[in-house]
């Protein structure tokens, strides 16, 4: 008996009588036969038989059985075909007894000449079947008869769901899934395991995944429908082919890019970042050896970064797609996902779309032994590279900026070009000591963390170059250290008297000298620097003035030594090579900060381009105001003075103020489209922060070493926010121009970012213990909590709670 149970378990039987092909459903009971010697099968398929004209086999089947129930459903020859899955377009029945199911075959048999069967064959542009024509070959067409199985949970899983990026989608219900195939009720999506029902076992879920994955690699993408029985044993009771073809996927992720561009950026700033990103690694591209046809016939260079709702995101495939030009491409993406801090890893269809290119032919092999030799040529070149790369900035940077101020459009635009001309197509050396950065810093932890030192990592990134982003608040200090009337100073800038808190310098000849030499080297080094329409530390000297009125009150001597009242000691010192290793990475990442000053540099004066032109376009009656340039492209922009732009910059400018104002303030970390971009979003991101054993111990990456405890600060507006001095500063992410507030910290917690980011190499270069990547940061510490930031270990602490929950905060305005 047993042998006739097996016999029909495997789907021996399911060969019909016309030799037709065994169908999906037998054979994953077959392949679930198949592994059982080697491991459990994570499935069972429940025995079933396929019926023809001959009933032989049906009735030995039943005999088998006496109470059971049964499930009696289609399995026509045109079903679950790869191009079509008449899906529901037949009659199933569920529940069925033993004496009824002869009946039931009929009625499934009856639907295949059914008109719903008949207009899906219509909407496919196909005829009715062969197998199919005419009555007596319905009532030999084949009928799944199955054991029923008492579920507690069952539903339906798409292996890889068109609308969803292509990831593992389940809908499931308690009980029967009958209702919920049929549309009747909605049931329960489930996309991550955060998205569980009430007493649904993520073992089970995870079973569910792992069966999913296996007939998907026997069978392609599939959809199944599923049930877990009262034990937890999962069932499959049906398969078929996923038809839907699946439409491309972009992703867009902010991990890093939002350092530079936080929050909502103006279509203007967007339009010259695109820009210069796509000339930038264009250039970058061709130096490093990459054929100069292969640079030119490629898309990527427009799409680096792209737009979504007011938010400027790094195009990921993009990127993935720029370093697989380069030589040694699945090393170096590892190391450029590290660089960019991704929290999530990239899509697997985009992997495979990347995995699936054409082995390289002989001249592309060619290519990339000398793109190799270009990469080591600009890598020994570089430290000479650098120095001319200095020489042609401070020279292209040489202009009279109150000249620019009294230019025309045109005028305007040729100064514009002249600095496209002269910088941005050759800003292929900043980008090759990112390149470098990357990987050498990728090289550094794997190393480090082989020889179980990667917490003490952050202490040995030592350079001996300064950074020029820790010069700020060292000049600060000294300014706050040469104003004599401090309290005085201090009084004007609280009551937000900023001009006569600036009149009170100018009477200070060594103090107003100090503060005159600030802004022109570092005016414009500021919060949010690279968004075109923020403005200056000269015209906005709100945050600056503060900064120094809390430096007034408390010197940085005495914050330096407060930093280093608590250092843990390193333990066991790093092997000779790797230390090394690490000051020449460390020498990278200084360069790198450095370099981008210059970028800032280079922004504050198209800053003041784009300034003027706003101010010529409302002197010519074109615009509104002078600010309503920035919801214009520069392209735009430019246009009018060529007298090429649209009819009214007035009018568009109109529809994007509209638009702005419907983009919400807080934007997901990843947004990923389906289709075409803009227009079928879907937006995915598992971000949950890492709790230590703990309860309240956070854990996110070490960044720059020492111990610190103090009270924390929760800045979310700089601009607004004010920090005390010896505060511990916690932010969602920073730009470089938080660096005054770096000033004042004790210590810094920041949700995003790596060792690599802005935050982290000024923390070292200051001194300051830093803790990036705890996710969630600005959410889980509150103002007034007392904690320790743990800089080696990467941990905050908290020692004590504050319960005041309407902790008032102390205001600045711009």
């Amino acid at each position: 008996m047993k042998a006739r149970k097996d016999k029909f378990r495997s789907g021996e039987n399911a060969l019909g009588s016309k030799g037709k092909s065994l169908s999906m459903l037998a054979a994953l009971a077959a392949g679930a036969k198949e592994l059982h010697p080697l491991r459990m099968a994570p499935y069972s398929v429940p025995p079933f038989v396929v019926v023809t004209a001959d009933y032989k086999e049906l009735e030995e089947f039943l005999s088998n059985y006496s109470n059971e129930k049964f499930a009696v459903r289609s399995s026509a020859i045109d079903e679950d075909r790869a191009d079509a899955s008449f899906a529901g377009q037949y009659d199933s029945f569920l529940a069925v007894k033993k004496e009824d199911v002869v009946d039931h075959i009929a009625k499934v048999r009856l639907s295949y000449k059914s008109s719903r069967s008949a207009a899906y064959k219509k909407y496919i542009n196909e005829e009715e079947n062969e197998s199919c024509k005419t009555t007596a070959e319905v009532l030999e067409a084949p009928v799944i008869v199955q054991v029923m199985v008492e579920a507690s949970y069952a539903g339906v899983a798409f292996s890889s769901h068109p609308l969803y990026q292509g990831q593992p989608v389940l809908s499931m219900t308690p009980g029967l899934a009958d209702r919920l195939v049929s549309g009747a009720i909605d049931g329960q999506t489930v996309i991550s395991a955060r998205d569980l029902p009430l007493g649904f076992k993520s073992a089970w879920y995870r079973k569910i995944l792992h069966a999913l994955k296996l007939i998907e690699s026997k069978t392609g993408a599939v959809d199944i429908e599923w049930c877990l029985d009262k034990s937890g044993r999962l069932f499959i009771v049906q398969a078929r082919p996923i038809t839907v073809k699946p439409l491309s996927i972009t992703v867009f992720d902010a991990s890093n890019i939002q350092e530079s561009y936080p929050g909502k950026t103006s279509p203007l700033t967007f339009s010259f970042a695109q820009e210069a990103y796509r000339e930038v690694y264009k250039s970058f591209a061709l130096f490093m050896g990459v054929p100069a046809k292969k640079v030119e016939a490629s898309k990527i260079f427009d799409t680096m970064i792209g737009y979504h709702q007011g938010k400027i995101y790094y195009n990921l495939a993009s990127w993935y797609e720029l370093v697989s030009m380069l030589p040694f491409y699945r090393t170096n993406k590892d190391f450029m996902e590290a660089m960019m801090g991704l929290k999530a890893q990239l899509r697997k269809e985009l992997e495979r779309e990347l995995a699936a290119k054409p082995q390289p032919s002989l001249s592309e092999k060619f290519n990339s032994i000398f793109s190799f030799g270009k990469m080591i040529l600009a890598y020994l070149t570089l430290d000479q590279a650098v120095g001319k790369f200095e020489k042609r900035l401070e020279s292209a940077l040489t202009i009279d900026r109150e000249k620019i101020k009294r230019m025309d459009l045109i005028e305007l635009k040729n100064v514009y070009t002249t600095l496209e001309e002269n910088l941005l197509k050759h800003w292929q050396t900043p980008v090759v000591n990112d390149f470098y950065t990357m990987i050498f810093s990728g090289v550094c932890t794997r190393l480090f963390e082989r020889h179980s030192l990667l917490d003490s990592m952050p202490a040995y990134l030592k350079a001996d170059i300064a950074v020029v982003s820790a010069e700020p608040p060292r000049r600060l200090n000294n300014l706050a250290l040469a104003i004599k009337n401090k309290d005085e100073f201090c009084r004007l800038v609280k009551l937000e008297h900023f001009s006569k808190a600036l009149s009170l310098l100018k009477a200070e000849p060594l103090a107003w000298r100090q503060y005159q030499n600030y802004l022109r080297r570092f005016g414009d080094r500021n919060l949010s620097e690279l968004k075109l329409e923020t403005p200056n530390q000269e015209d906005c000297p709100a945050v600056l003035l503060g900064t120094v009125a809390a430096l007034c009150r408390k010197p940085m001597a005495e914050l330096g030594e407060k930093r280093d009242s608590e250092q843990a000691p390193l333990g066991k010192e790093a092997p000779h090579l790797l230390r090394i290793l690490a000051h020449r990475t460390a020498v990278l990442i200084a360069r790198r900060e450095n370099l981008r000053f210059a970028r800032t540099r280079v922004f504050g004066l198209v800053r003041l381009i784009f300034k003027c032109a706003g101010e010529r376009l409302y002197q010519a009656k074109l615009i509104d105001s002078a600010e309503d340039v920035f919801y214009l492209r520069h392209d735009e922009i430019f246009a009018a003075a060529g007298g090429t732009n649209l009819s009214s910059l007035r009018a568009l400018v109109q529809v994007r103020k509209q638009e702005w104002l419907t983009y919400p303030e807080q934007s997901p970390l990843r947004v990923s489209f389906v289709g075409l971009v803009q227009a079928n979003q879907t937006i995915k991101e598992d971000l949950c922060q890492a709790k230590t054993e703990e309860s309240d111990c956070y854990r996110g990456k070490a960044a720059s070493s020492g111990i610190y405890r103090g009270r924390v600060r929760v800045i979310k507006d700089p601009h607004q926010e004010k920090l005390e001095a010896g505060d511990v500063l916690v932010a969602e992410r920073t730009d470089p121009g938080w660096i005054m507030h770096f000033s004042l910290a004790g210590a810094l917690v920041v949700s995003h970012g790596s060792i690599l980011s802005h935050t982290a190499i000024v923390a070292r270069e200051m001194k300051i213990p830093c803790v990036v990547a705890l996710v969630g940061a600005e959410n889980l510490l509150k103002n007034g909590d007392l904690v320790e930031v743990n800089g080696f270990a990467g941990t905050v602490k908290i020692l004590e709670s504050n319960d005041e929950v309407g902790h008032e905060k102390s205001k600045m305005s711009v």
